[in-house]
Formats: C-alpha cells, structure tokens, sequence
C-alpha cells in the first residue's frame, strides 16, 4: 500500500537485518554476497564489499505474467515489475559488483538496471554442474538406444507445464507416426492435472516426483525442452547435458545456455521443426553420439563448479571482473 514491491517485502525480515548488522560489529567482513536482489538490504551496511548475485532480472518475469494474466490480477503484474524493477536498480546501484546467471541476464541487466549505478559492475556466475554427478563417466556416450524420449522439470511451474501441453497436442503425435515404438517420459514433482492427463496418451508415461533424477536421465535417448520466455537459464537442461543426452530445445532455452562453436543440441521453432528433429536424433546413432559428446564438452568448460568457484572468490577478494563472453548460436533443424 506504500508503493513498495511485494517480493521486496514479503521476503524483509527486520529480524535478519539486525543479525547482521551484530555480526557485522563483532566480525569486521572483508566482503558480503547476498543472494537475490531481496536480500540486498541486510548485506549492504554489513562490509566495505558487496557483491550481489541477482542470478536473473526478477522483475521482467512480471512483466511476463502480465501478458498472460486476465485483468484485475494484471494489474497486479504490472504494478509489481514496476516497483520490483526500482527496487533492483537501487540494490544494483548499492552494490559493488552484480552477478547473472548467464550472458543473456547480464546484457538484459546492464540495460535495465545500471541506471541508478552507473559505475556498478556486471559479471556472470553460471550455474554449477558436476560432471561426475550426472550418472556416466567422463568421456562415455550418454546416447540410449531406446527410442526413449523425456522432459524434466516442475510440472506445477506454468511455462514447463504449458510446453509439455504443447508438445503433447502438436509435436507427439507426429513423432508417433514416425517412430510408432517412441515412448515419452514426463518427469517432475506436482504434476496439474492437465498434465496427468497426459498419461492417456499412447506411450507417455507422467512420473510425479523421483527422488533421484539420474535414472531417469540414463532411459533417455533424447531430451527434449520445447519451455517458451526469457526465462534465465533452464537448469534441467544443464543436468541432461551434463548427462550427455543429445537434446532438441526451443530458442529461448537455447539462449540461457552459454557456450562457443557447434551447438550441444539441436533448436527448432515450430511443431514439424520439433518432431523432425526428434525423430532424426532417435533414428542417427552418429548425430546423437556428436551431441552427446558436444554436451559434456560445453558442461566442462562452462558450468563445473570448480572453475565458477574460483571466479567467485576472486570477485569476492576484490580482484577484476573478466567474465569471458561466449557466443550462443543456435542451429536449426528444418522441417
């Protein structure tokens, strides 16, 4: 009612902000990193340094919702990507660097929020992906022979839910006619009920929660992502290329992932893009063993922990940000 963000103070606990600050007094921090723009304030009195992990531009996900949203709730959106986008651009302004998750985070960050900080600093943390977790040995194919198809994810959150409804409706039944022994796994927590429904459908199997997702990953021959939006970065599809599964992922997934030279997975746009290329990863034993490879590789160079742990102490010591810009292009199959 005072104009504030509803992020911003749902998650203010007056509690944790004098907390730190008594820690603060007793302990002189060299350096704060504070997770997410809502947990800037508490941080920023705390040390000299402060280095905020922003991880993405919430705000603009607002934004999103308002397209989808019917009125009054619109408004709502509306209303908070407003005050949550000031709200980051004071947090940005306060802080000395600012992380994202990825290349495409930090451009959308450096136009939206450098406004209020003109001299503050942009750098990309990536997710972290260990290699040796993902269930097959470093350098082995992660290609099934099965014509195994899946998708990973919450299926409450309403954009994976929305592609996995589109992918059933548009993209299933042609794969179907291609390869009438294909069989698609659904895979994620809290299914809706759109999504149980599912299951009717020939050869679609909706699992709920899994406790251990690398069985899940080990079935698959393709791993498809067809989640639509400037959504950050799609953790799942870190975890199936760090698995080594040849994937098809729309353009938007695409542009989370940070990578340099061929694609690890192949892009389609429309339905027919989507199945062809779907089939003819469950059909070549060649393309689905190159993407593999390419997965793994692109996971090692970019995403395991070690060397995003090292940037981050740096950063934290004060040291210069030198974020290397690598360079997505995507490839797309035709139809």
């Amino acid at each position: 009612m005072r104009g504030g963000s509803f992020c911003a103070g749902y998650f203010a606990v007056p509690a944790l902000a004098r907390t730190v600050r008594q820690w603060s007094r007793r302990t002189e921090f060299d350096a704060v990193l504070s997770f997410s723009a809502v947990m800037a304030p508490p941080a920023e009195p705390a040390s000299a340094r402060h280095v905020l992990d922003l991880c993405d531009v919430d705000s603009q996900k607002w934004v999103a919702y308002a397209r989808q949203t019917p009125a009054p709730l619109r408004w709502l959106c509306v209303w908070e990507a407003r005050r949550l986008l000031a709200f980051e651009r004071r947090c940005v302004g306060g802080a000395d660097l600012t992380l994202l998750v990825n290349e495409r985070e930090r451009r959308k960050a450096m136009r939206l929020l450098a406004a209020s900080g003109g001299a503050a600093r942009f750098g990309v943390l990536r997710t972290c992906v260990p290699l040796h977790e993902t269930g097959s040995p470093e350098g082995e194919s992660g290609v099934n022979h099965a014509p195994a198809v899946g998708t990973i994810g919450s299926m409450f959150y309403r954009p994976n839910v929305q592609a996995v409804l589109w992918f059933a409706r548009d993209v299933w039944p042609r794969v179907r006619q291609a390869v009438p022994q294909a069989t698609w796994r659904i895979v994620g927590s809290r299914p809706t009920r759109a999504v149980r429904r599912l299951a009717r459908l020939t050869g679609v199997t909706v699992t709920g929660f899994v406790p251990d997702i690398r069985p899940e990953l080990e079935r698959l021959r393709v791993f498809v992502n067809p989640v639509t939006g400037d959504l950050g970065v799609q953790s799942k599809l870190l975890v199936a290329l760090a698995a080594g599964k040849p994937a098809v992922v729309s353009p938007d997934a695409a542009a989370g992932i940070d990578y340099c030279g061929q694609p690890p997975f192949l892009v389609a746009r429309s339905a027919e893009q989507f199945a062809a290329a779907v089939v003819r990863l469950l059909r070549d034993d060649g393309l689905a063993a190159e993407l593999s490879r390419r997965a793994r590789a692109v996971i090692a160079e970019h995403y395991e922990p070690a060397r995003q742990l090292a940037q981050l102490e740096a950063w934290l010591a004060g040291k210069p940000c030198q974020t290397p810009t690598p360079c997505p292009v995507g490839t797309e199959v035709s139809a």
